[in-house]
């Protein structure tokens, strides 16, 4: 999933089932800056 906002992107990928990795690119200028993988508990805790 890529998330689009003014001057900036967030990718979400699926890793597993139970981990996923969000990179943001701050500054869209297409260089992701910050990776961080984790657990879909953190996202849609149930």
């Amino acid at each position: 999933m890529l998330i689009t906002g003014y001057q900036s992107k967030l990718r979400m990928t699926v890793l597993s089932t139970t981990t996923a990795r969000l990179e943001l690119d701050s500054n869209n200028d297409g260089t992701y800056e910050a990776t961080r993988d984790i657990p879909w508990s953190e996202l849609l805790p149930f």
